[in-house]
């Protein structure tokens, strides 16, 4: 597979594709970006239920598209969490010989990057919305989702009730 081309590429893609997107992607037809915050714009509770609940990220997508006036499968909702990016997990040998291992407390006493990493995570996370259509994205709605807890969201979900207020 390292020596295909981009169009065998989308071939052996499209062998396997049970939603369409390969072959929008052999069409060009590609999701454009409707929304994009910084995450330091962001209330601080957001949450992360986005990415670690892949089966109610879908949910939500889908309710939203069809909120927005897309259908099913026409929206992705896009926020990364990774907060342990910049955790450390080095061994530090001292003059004496003796190895210190470097993560948590420890780390932060002989380095001070963990004092940081928090607020570098925050500045370089991202909520994004992409559509496949024309529509209007509620950007506030979308943000007061994104900070509720999962279960509140999976409640709204499965009673159909509305996502956004």
């Amino acid at each position: 597979m390292a020596l295909a081309t981009d169009d065998g590429l989308v071939h052996e893609l499209m062998q396997e594709d049970a939603t369409g997107l390969a072959r929008q992607l052999r069409e060009r037809r590609l999701a454009k970006r409707a929304l994009d915050l910084p995450a330091a714009e962001l209330p601080a509770d957001a949450r992360s239920w986005p990415a670690e609940d892949p089966d109610l990220l879908e949910q939500v997508e889908d309710r939203l598209a069809r909120a927005v006036g897309l259908e099913p499968g026409e929206l992705y909702l896009d926020f990364p969490a990774k907060p342990d990016m910049l955790a450390l997990d080095l061994l530090l040998v001292e003059r004496d010989g003796t190895v210190t291992p470097l993560a948590g407390a420890e780390a932060a006493r002989h380095l001070g990057l963990p004092r940081v990493a928090a607020e570098l995570y925050r500045s370089a996370r991202r909520l994004r919305v992409f559509v496949l259509g024309a529509a209007s994205v509620p950007a506030q709605a979308i943000v007061e989702l994104v900070t509720l807890p999962r279960e509140e969201v999976a409640a709204r979900v499965a009673g159909e009730s509305p996502l956004l207020r």
